[in-house]
């Protein structure tokens, strides 16, 4: 990915400007289809702050400029998870609620040319109510799926139930002290929004996970290393479970046309800390 960022003037905007993989790293592990060179600034920061633009389109480039010139950010802006409060929030919660005694880790035994013995241990993580399985439609990464609520599909015509319990939470004095000290009273808009959880991917790349709780029954099951799977391939109709799980990728996705709906580990998050979930404090 060819990476550039540019600083306009005095101005603090920003400009993500996309590019095509370099063929030399084709098939290599590093290979990560990315939707721009920061996709965390792209979907969590936005206009007026970051533009995505594409280098080759002069047409583009200029009209965003004059769009850019209308809309200039009166003041700087940071999110809250990259201020000292988000900082020791995010510490608060990995210190009084997480627990180092029985974790699952996904690092451990993975031989070459098989099936990985993760596929069949029981130690696998906990079945957490906060994750959320969605099914993409063709062509959607991970990202997208959740961020989308994408439910329809092949395995369900129900869609997924989103947590709705945010006005009471605000009952709570933290919350409340939260939202009116950070600023973040705007971006409760966008709190049904589900974000992608990768530690998630072991729990859902189970076939009575996906039975269970999708709906459906995994008749023909297959494994591979791509970089897609858990997903569901509608042309041979088969489900396709990871068999690596140094694999795990939520920006991937197979370009249109495709056959191939991802089946994405989804949960909520409070606003400004992608990081946590709204139960997590």
């Amino acid at each position: 990915m060819f990476l550039l960022t540019l600083k306009i003037m005095e101005f603090s905007s920003l400009f993500r400007i996309t590019n095509n993989i370099c063929p030399t790293y084709l098939s290599d592990r590093l290979d990560r289809l990315l939707s721009s060179q920061n996709p965390y600034m792209e979907h969590y920061m936005g206009e007026p702050y970051t533009y995505l633009i594409d280098k080759n389109n002069e047409t583009d480039i200029r009209v965003t400029m004059e769009r850019v010139l209308r809309s200039l950010p009166t003041k700087p802006y940071r999110r809250l998870e990259f201020s000292p409060s988000g900082y020791l929030e995010r510490l608060n919660v990995l210190l009084t609620s997480q627990s180092f005694c029985a974790q699952f880790s996904q690092f451990h035994r993975v031989h070459p040319g098989r099936v990985s013995d993760h596929l069949y241990e029981e130690s696998s993580p906990s079945e957490d109510g906060r994750v959320i399985p969605a099914v993409g439609l063709p062509g959607q990464s991970c990202f997208e799926v959740c961020k989308s609520r994408a439910s329809q599909s092949q395995f369900s015509t129900a869609p997924v139930a989103i947590p709705t319990n945010w006005n009471f939470l605000l009952h709570f004095d933290y919350l409340k002290q939260r939202y009116e000290t950070a600023g973040l009273e705007a971006q409760l808009q966008g709190t049904t929004h589900l974000h992608c959880a990768p530690q998630y991917f072991p729990l859902i790349n189970k076939v009575q996970f996906i039975n269970r709780n999708l709906g459906t029954n995994c008749s023909k099951v297959e494994y591979t290393r791509s970089e897609y799977a858990p997903y569901w391939d509608h042309a041979r109709e088969v489900c396709v479970f990871q068999q690596d799980p140094l694999k795990w990728d939520s920006s991937s996705y197979e370009p249109v046309p495709t056959s191939i709906s991802r089946i994405c580990p989804c949960r909520d998050a409070l606003p400004g800390q992608v990081f946590l979930c709204s139960e997590c404090v």
